[in-house]
């Protein structure tokens, strides 16, 4: 999201996010085993978003296979359509990849693996599932806050008009830089070219 933010492609790649975390998708995250279960023991995707677990979510994005995504290899969390951003893909990819440069930190790669951990297994007062769905969204901002360049993730319960309760995941970043004016980053893909004002 923080090297794709204000961009077609970042808009893509939310939009795709909130589609594998929707109804009725979340339940086969909860639900159901990966395809090919890296780990051979048939939990559920949602037990690879446990703390205890490890993964990031490069991992989790290139490992997490469901038959619900119509991509080749069925992965459930990187974009099904690629037509309207060719890159927006290759720049998310690169954005998850602790060894690149002013990228998602490892400190946020977690808080967002257990806030999704959160959004599949948390109950409510009765016993039943707290969180209908996740939706995700990112905010490009120079500064933490606090006044100093960084990245947050921010976190809310939030209630739709029809009173179901979902959880809601927002990255506030500043962005990378966006490799379309003759500076070269190693790996980052140029930006996609962006729709004009109005």
């Amino acid at each position: 999201m923080g090297a794709l933010i204000s961009t077609i492609g970042t808009r893509y790649i939310v939009s795709n996010l909130n589609r594998a975390f929707s109804p009725p998708r979340i339940g086969n995250l909860r639900n159901d085993p990966p395809i090919g279960d890296p780990a051979g023991n048939g939990q559920t995707i949602a037990q690879y978003f446990n703390p205890a677990q490890g993964h990031n979510l490069l991992w989790l994005s290139q490992n997490m296979k469901h038959r619900h995504s119509q991509r080749p290899n069925n992965e459930t969390f990187l974009p099904e359509d690629t037509t309207r951003s060719p890159h927006a893909e290759q720049r998310w990819i690169y954005f998850l990849t602790a060894a690149n440069p002013n990228v998602l930190t490892a400190a946020n790669h977690t808080a967002i693996r257990n806030l999704i951990w959160k959004g599949l297994t948390d109950l409510d007062a009765t016993g039943a599932l707290k969180y209908n769905r996740i939706e995700f969204d990112a905010i490009d901002d120079q500064t933490d806050g606090g006044g100093h360049a960084g990245q947050n993730v921010l976190w809310s319960d939030e209630v739709d008009d029809h009173k179901i309760t979902y959880l809601r995941i927002v990255l506030v970043t500043p962005p990378i830089y966006p490799n379309n004016s003759g500076v070269v980053i190693a790996g980052l893909p140029a930006l996609d070219p962006q729709p004009g004002p109005g």
